[in-house]
């Protein structure tokens, strides 16, 4: 049991880690994408920023389902994208980040770091210019809800 415990917290050590050297190492080349989701007036209200940028979004919570967004950011080849709510949020946790489909810019879904309150990508540095969507998954009074944002490699200048 002692063992297991020792091994679970060197786990969770290294990891945490690897997500400090891998921002530490190019802090310029790291996007942070904050989202809120707050309850205004019967209505779940999402806002999502990052440095560039903030968009808010207002969603019907008796029909989450329909809720799509044109939410855009922009990030660099070989970038880290970091998604973390805010810490005012009423929701703490995402079920998922992923693309709908592999791309060039999101090759595959971003990797789940301290229990998913926070998703981290690394864009391939290889990508080029363009734009993909992916989406964002929390939970809000028991329905699963989907945001629909993009990623984009703006063209060299």
């Amino acid at each position: 049991m002692k063992k297991n415990v020792l091994l679970l917290i060197g786990i969770v050590f290294l990891t945490t880690v690897l997500v400090a050297d891998s921002y530490s190492q190019n802090p310029e080349a790291a996007v942070k994408i904050y989202c809120k989701a707050v309850e205004d007036g019967g209505e779940l209200k999402f806002t999502m920023w990052d440095a560039e940028d903030t968009i808010v979004a207002t969603l019907s919570s008796e029909d989450p389902a329909k809720f799509v967004a044109d939410l855009i950011t922009n990030v660099k080849p070989g970038s880290v994208v970091f998604w973390e709510w805010d810490e005012d949020s009423e929701v703490k946790k995402f079920v998922n980040v992923a693309p709908p489909a592999p791309g060039k810019i999101m090759p595959g879904p971003a990797q789940s770091v301290n229990s998913s309150k926070k998703f981290r990508l690394v864009i391939p540095g290889n990508a080029t210019p363009g734009q993909e969507s992916y989406y964002i998954q929390f939970t809000w009074k028991g329905d699963t809800v989907t945001i629909d944002p993009h990623l984009r490699v703006p063209p060299t200048p």
